[in-house]
């Protein structure tokens, strides 16, 4: 009876170990994103906190920034910097002054001169949400967006990540410098 408890629980000391090393092996965050995470949630600062998302096998979106320090469900950033990427791969880059990431809503917001760089576009504006679940990018205030020979101002817009939708929901001017 001795022996036959004794090798039930080699098997199960052997059988356990074997499963946490495949789940150690098979997972998809490095040890550093590992240790910058638990850093993050002792409430220190970390510098260069690196935090990714992803939609099946593809990454979705990328938040970094200079540091960060935890206040409860709250990363207050400082220089944060996003990559959304679309369908096609092609890398949207959102920076800000500053910001903070709500881990338990999954939003970003930053603050101060946002910058927005896609496709020969250059969007500004003083703040930007971007909702992580919904895939959504909020720009509440005033917003200014650039392209050689075109210039466009408005305020409230949304864009869904996804779709590539875009809504104005206030005053929309538009600018066309007309080439001579």
């Amino acid at each position: 009876m001795l022996t036959w408890l004794k090798w039930t629980f080699v098997g199960l000391s052997v059988g356990s170990t074997m499963l946490a090393a495949y789940f150690m092996l098979t997972a998809k965050h490095s040890i550093q994103e590992v240790l910058d995470v638990a850093a993050i949630q002792a409430g220190s600062r970390v510098t260069n906190p690196d935090i990714k998302a992803y939609q099946g096998d593809s990454l979705n979106w990328r938040l970094q920034a200079k540091s960060a320090v935890e206040k409860g469900n709250m990363l207050l950033l400082v220089q944060p910097l996003i990559y959304l990427y679309t369908a096609s791969r092609q890398v949207i880059p959102i920076e800000g002054d500053t910001g903070d990431y709500d881990k338990k809503r999954g939003t970003v917001h930053l603050k101060g001169s946002v910058l927005v760089l896609f496709l020969g576009w250059n969007l500004q504006s003083e703040t930007l949400y971007f909702y992580q679940k919904k895939n959504v990018l909020y720009i509440p205030d005033a917003f200014v967006m650039k392209k050689e020979g075109m210039m466009i101002t408005g305020k409230n817009m949304h864009v869904w990540q996804e779709k590539g939708r875009v809504s104005v929901q206030g005053g929309v001017h538009m600018e066309i410098e007309e080439k001579q």
